[in-house]
């Protein structure tokens, strides 16, 4: 065999190099591996926080939704501005008083203040 002829030097170089390739190889295949690991845990976080700010985000709609219900069935501030703005103190449609538009707000935001509390609880 060609092995045998060679000197033990030559033979020892032989197997540093065989030796010293396959560490490189190793070396590669570790890093490979933890470079693959880093990056799937990396992308378990990214998912994780990107699904925690998809809920938060579908939480503000629907209370944004919630609360442009709520004014929708808010009188018309307008009435209000007219009818403390008109000396009879009568505004809108209905010919409201101011102290009724002040009344009628007061109980349609207490009502949903309260609303909101119970559904916090």
């Amino acid at each position: 065999m060609i092995f045998s002829k060679l000197s033990i030097r030559t033979k020892l170089l032989v197997l540093l190099l065989v030796g010293l390739i396959a560490l490189v190889v190793m070396g590669h295949l570790i890093l490979k591996n933890s470079q693959k690991a880093l990056v799937d845990a990396r992308l378990v976080h990214v998912s994780n926080f990107l699904k925690s700010e998809a809920q938060d985000l579908e939480y503000m709609l629907r209370e944004f939704r919630n609360d442009a219900g709520f004014l929708s069935q808010v009188p018309p501030i307008q009435g209000i501005i007219r009818a403390r703005a008109v000396s009879p103190k009568v505004g809108g449609l209905e010919n409201t008083d101011y102290a009724d538009w002040i009344a009628r707000l007061t109980v349609k935001f207490t009502s949903r203040f309260v609303q909101m509390m119970i559904n916090l609880s």
